[in-house]
């Protein structure tokens, strides 16, 4: 080989080797202009055991994760301690600890009000005996157990906002969504100090620093930069943790509009008709001055009215009739949505999902395909009368003992936080049949079932009940529907091992009707949208007071009565014209009333809403 043929040989490959190298730089380069953005915040100091609270108001939005957390940076053995709120959820809160080998104890813990709506106070305890949950200063959860030893090291405190590729635990994103904004508006951390200090349980903690986010300290946090992890769709940057108004914002957006700004139209997602009614839901939140008929319109028929609801996308939009054509669609016409420079979306119109007729008994064989007359499995959205928000498939080929629906038993529907199924307003009877094909001893998987805003199960353990690969049903009556949707949730309370086989479970679903009510029944006129509307009892079950979040539609009288099962009432309030818009009221119980089960209930002209309350004391 000659000198210059061997020059010009390694002169090709360095120009290939370059070109390998500008494509693949070209290839990441693109990748990462295609991912959001979002944000990190941590302290530079790292902590061992205390008590950790902020107040805070986490993001709306299938697909999206705010947070508050303590990790052990770097992650060697891992420990984390944290509260998610996924933006998928409206009722749901995860608390989770994370421990040796990134073993997950978990728990999606139901709450009675949107935590996307509104401010609360969210904090945990760590010690060496357990970790502790607190919402608006109650404690909610707890755990113990060996895990807890294994959290030895100190851990920064942190808040993220990003978006995970999970979308069986997160939803599925859509960036019509952006920009999204989780607002921190302090954050506090109290030293454990036992038998010394002077807050917290057993006034076992005390207030080592507090900060109110006037702005960044850069002697206590730092914000992440140019940083991800696997399983993250987004990279986190700089610019998006900022300070407003004396709060900590962390944003979600694309690669070009960074930071907390918001230059994007709000766009309707779809729409949905449930009877003389359309649902229709924005990407963000709207400006309640447009929601009104003027604004809206669908094909070939008459807008009476329009309800915008507390989370601000979503619009109810009451029809003078409810026969609607395969292909109607609705219209949005100058919407804006609520930034303080309007975005102002000059008209849109979608297609309207009609309604499915659903024959009773419904029977869904959850996690698996069509079975006999049971239904197969599907993800939620406006398009289906039934579905699962979260979760995955899993199935055995074990024989199932006590039936002759094997297949109905064998497969399940796993790690699931809720479900729900469309239904007249009405009385119903539902069934869950369960089988415990994966843990074979007591206390191995447990959780508690939340209908209707009712905690119906608490502490399920399946295995001890029936044994493994055994049918095992649970049917509960009397299920009041008055918003013509079931929702269940699931919470683990001991989550089992893994990812795919862990978590709350369900084989079959079977819903039956015993008696239906129409709208007017409830709320007068079915075209009218009630006036009052009961958003969350907090906590509820309580121990010594709880508050009751309500929002009213146009000025009114309103009346507030809590009476016990025997129907003897025990509160009785009146107020006198109260303002369109959110309202609260503290119950706090006198001593003599025992503990039990209570019915809250608002009236206003004519109109009356009702909750479940449960006092422990």
């Amino acid at each position: 080989m000659g000198l210059t043929y061997f020059f010009k040989l390694i002169t090709k490959i360095n120009f290939q080797f370059n070109l390998l190298l500008i494509f693949i730089v070209f290839i990441s380069t693109s990748t990462l202009l295609g991912q959001t953005r979002g944000a990190e915040y941590r302290t530079l100091d790292s902590y061992t055991y205390g008590r950790f609270e902020t107040r805070a108001k986490p993001a709306q939005g299938d697909g999206i994760v705010s947070s508050f957390f303590t990790f052990d940076d770097p992650a060697n053995p891992w420990g984390e301690i944290d509260i998610e709120w996924l933006g998928l959820f409206d009722h749901i809160i995860d608390l989770n600890i994370i421990t040796t080998g990134q073993t997950s104890h978990i728990r999606q813990h139901y709450v009675p009000f949107n935590p996307h709506l509104d401010f609360h106070d969210y904090g945990f305890e760590w010690t060496p005996e357990y970790v502790a949950w607190f919402i608006d200063g109650e404690e909610i959860f707890r755990q113990t157990g060996s895990h807890i030893s294994e959290l030895d090291s100190a851990q920064k405190l942190m808040m993220n906002l990003w978006q995970p590729v999970y979308a069986d635990w997160v939803g599925t994103f859509d960036d019509r969504i952006l920009p999204r904004f989780s607002y921190y508006d302090w954050v506090k951390y109290y030293e454990y100090t036992p038998d010394v200090g002077d807050y917290g349980t057993d006034n076992n903690f005390t207030l080592d620093w507090e900060d109110d986010f006037s702005d960044f300290n850069q002697t206590r946090w730092e914000k992440s930069d140019n940083h991800t992890w696997g399983g993250n769709q987004s990279i986190l940057i700089e610019e998006n943790a900022v300070f407003v108004d004396g709060m900590l914002v962390l944003c979600m957006t694309d690669d070009i509009h960074v930071g907390y700004i918001d230059v994007n139209l709000p766009a309707l997602l779809w729409a949905r008709q449930i009877g003389s009614m359309i649902m229709g839901r924005f990407s963000e939140e709207i400006n309640p001055a447009g929601a009104i008929s003027e604004h809206f319109g669908v094909t070939g028929v008459g807008v009476d009215s329009v309800r915008l609801d507390p989370d601000q996308r979503t619009v109810f939009i009451y029809i003078d009739n409810d026969s609607i054509a395969e292909g109607t669609n609705l219209a949005a016409l100058q919407i804006s949505d609520d930034n303080p420079t309007p975005n102002t979306l000059t008209v849109q119109s979608v297609q309207i999902h009609l309604s499915a007729l659903v024959t009773f008994p419904l029977k869904i064989n959850n996690g698996g395909g069509p079975y006999a007359d049971y239904l197969p499995d599907q993800e939620w959205g406006p398009d289906v009368e039934y579905g699962y928000k979260d979760g995955n498939f899993v199935s055995v080929s074990d024989p199932i003992e006590n039936t002759t629906d094997d297949l109905l038993y064998q497969t399940c529907l796993n790690r699931t936080a809720g479900y729900k199924v469309r239904v007249p307003n009405g009385i119903y009877s539902v069934t869950l049949k369960l089988s415990e094909n994966y843990y074979s001893t007591v206390d191995s998987r447990t959780y508690d079932l939340v209908l209707e805003d009712s905690l119906i199960f608490e502490n399920l353990d399946v295995f001890s009940l029936a044994g493994m690969h055994n049918a095992y049903d649970l049917t509960i009556n009397n299920v009041v529907v008055n918003d013509q949707q079931l929702d269940f949730y699931f919470s683990s309370r001991i989550y089992g091992l893994g990812y795919v086989t862990a978590g709350p479970f369900i084989n079959g679903l079977v819903v039956e009707q015993d008696s239906i009510f129409s709208l007017s029944t409830l709320h007068g006129d079915s075209n009218i949208p009630n006036n009052i509307q009961i958003n969350s009892c907090f906590p509820n079950p309580f121990n010594s007071s709880a508050t009751i979040h309500y929002e009213i539609a146009y000025p009114s009288d309103i009346s507030l009565k809590i009476s016990a099962l025997n129907g003897a009432q025990v509160f009785e309030n009146s107020f006198f014209q109260q303002r369109i818009g959110q309202h609260e009221f503290r119950w706090q119980p006198e001593n003599h009333i025992s503990s039990g089960i209570y019915f809250l209930s608002l009236s206003s002209y004519g109109s009356i809403v009702s909750r479940k309350l449960l006092l422990i004391k």
